[in-house]
């Protein structure tokens, strides 16, 4: 009986995502994600750049705790975050599994910017509101490939999706499944990218965007195979 199900949900998957390269450029999007956001934890501000929902909060507190320097550090970063989305809405359309020049130009926008981090590093303003950037304008590219079904930052939604996903499995609605593999893809994928993050601020902390910029690399070449 679970045989049949687990039949039954390969079907769905063959049915609804047949463009798996949107996929391993999701999930190598989401490591980027992972990877920055423990960056910018272990900087000086201890700030995310991907947890939008935790800048709102943390605003808050520094208002209330009369810290407005500290407030107008975490608005910056949130508007960062919001001004990279803008640039991606600009440029970008909801081309749905079709690469367009702009979508390598934003790509290459994001190496550039981390070239920039790598011999910035100690500058703890500048890597914590350029990461956060970088991430706004991954996730429009995110969205723009997937129709707006996949992000490479949003896991309290992500979350939300899995536990609904199984709860409608579990009462044998596959519809979803498929789904329900690219979210656990990209939940384990950014937790693997705050791993990496870590052993590379312990083993080569000057250069720790070496591995950001290969992965974007990575996805260029995934980009031209797919064009």
């Amino acid at each position: 009986m679970i045989y049949f199900h687990f039949l039954e949900i390969l079907e769905f998957m063959q049915q609804h995502f047949k463009k798996n390269w949107v996929i391993f450029s999701q999930i190598l999007f989401t490591l980027n994600s992972g990877f920055l956001n423990l960056i910018t934890f272990n900087s000086c501000y201890q700030l995310p750049s991907s947890h939008v929902t935790g800048l709102i909060t943390r605003s808050a507190i520094e208002i209330f705790n009369s810290n407005y320097t500290m407030f107008g550090i975490v608005c910056s970063n949130y508007l960062m975050y919001l001004l990279g989305t803008i640039i991606s809405g600009y440029f970008l359309e909801i081309t749905e599994f079709v690469v367009t020049l702009n979508h390598f130009y934003m790509v290459g926008l994001e190496i550039v910017i981390l070239i920039i981090l790598t011999l910035n590093y100690f500058n703890c303003l500048l890597v914590l509101l350029l990461s956060s950037f970088v991430l706004g304008l991954q996730n429009g590219i995110s969205s723009s490939l997937s129709n707006h079904s996949l992000r490479s930052t949003h896991f309290t939604g992500l979350t939300t999706d899995i536990g609904m996903c199984l709860g409608q499995m579990m009462k044998k609605n596959y519809e979803n499944s498929f789904k329900f593999f690219i979210w656990i893809s990209s939940l384990l994928s950014y937790f693997l990218g705050g791993l990496i993050a870590t052993l590379c601020l312990k083993f080569i902390p000057n250069y720790v965007y070496i591995f950001n910029i290969f992965l974007l690399c990575v996805v260029i070449i995934i980009f031209i195979k797919n064009k």
